[in-house]
C-alpha cells in the first residue's frame, strides 16, 4: 500500500494502519505507521502479505493524535506472490481451490450435456437372443437398438426405404414408478431414444411366436 500525508501547517499527523482478515485477526499489528511534521508532506510505502486463504481483507485507520485531526490519501495497489508494488503485473499463478471448483463444474457440465443433449452415442451391452415377454436392467443410457434376428414367416411387410415390419411386438422403458407407453417394432433395426432417458432403469419386451431380437444399449460418451 502507498500512502501520502498532506501538510499541517500547525501540528504533525500520525497514522497507524492495520490490516485484519474475514475472521477479526490482524495480519500484522501495527502494520505501519505515517507520520509528519508541520508544513511537509510524507509518502509512506509499505507491503503486508495476505493469507492465500483470507478471501478478502480490510484495513483499519487510527489517528494516534487525535487532538490534530487531518486527512490521509491512500493507494492499494495488489500484486501476486513474489511482485513488487506497482510493478507490471503478471498473471498470477491458478488457485488450487478454484481449479478444483472449475474441474466439478466442467465435469458436471459434460455430464448434462452428453446425458440430456448429445450429439453422439456408443454402443453398450448386448442382450442376445431374447424371445417371448420379459425385462432387461439398465442405467444411465441413452437409448436402445433392436434388431431382430429370427423373423417369424407369418409377418407383414411393407416394402419401401425402410421396410415396415408388422411384428406384433413392442418395447416399454419404465422404472420402479412405472412404464411408459409401448413402442412398437416396426424397423430391422429399431432405435429408441426416450425423453430422460436416465430415468429408466429397465426395458421391457414383448415378443410374438417365433420372433427373436438382440437389445444393445446406446450409451453416452464418456
Amino acid at each position: 500500500m502507498i500512502s501520502t500525508l498532506p501538510a499541517n501547517p500547525t501540528a504533525g499527523i500520525a497514522y497507524e494502519f492495520n490490516w485484519f482478515t474475514p475472521a477479526k485477526a490482524f495480519i500484522s499489528n501495527p502494520s505501519g505507521f505515517l507520520n509528519n511534521t508541520p508544513s511537509s508532506t510524507v509518502a509512506f510505502d509499505f507491503t503486508v502479505a495476505v493469507p492465500a486463504t483470507a478471501g478478502w481483507v480490510g484495513l483499519e485507520i487510527t489517528q494516534t493524535n487525535a487532538t490534530n485531526p487531518g486527512s490521509v490519501d491512500m493507494q492499494a495497489i495488489w500484486s501476486c506472490a513474489g511482485a513488487s508494488a506497482g510493478a507490471p503485473n503478471t498473471p498470477c499463478p491458478p488457485d488450487p481451490q478454484v481449479m478444483a471448483y472449475l474441474a466439478q463444474i466442467l465435469e458436471l457440465v459434460n455430464l448434462i450435456q452428453r446425458q440430456a443433449v448429445p450429439f453422439a452415442y456408443i454402443t453398450g451391452a448386448t442382450h442376445a437372443g431374447l424371445t417371448g415377454s420379459g425385462e432387461i436392467a439398465v442405467s444411465d443410457i441413452l437409448g436402445v437398438k433392436v434388431t431382430p434376428t429370427a423373423i417369424p414367416s407369418w409377418a407383414g411387410i411393407d416394402a419401401g426405404d425402410p421396410d415396415t415390419l408388422w411384428l406384433d411386438s413392442w418395447i416399454n422403458w419404465g422404472n420402479a414408478d412405472g412404464w411408459r407407453p409401448r413402442e412398437f417394432l416396426r424397423s430391422s433395426p429399431h432405435v429408441s431414444f426416450p425423453e430422460v432417458a436416465g430415468q429408466y432403469t429397465k426395458v421391457g419386451y414383448s415378443l410374438a411366436n417365433g420372433l427373436t431380437v438382440s437389445i444393445v444399449e446406446l450409451v453416452r460418451e464418456s
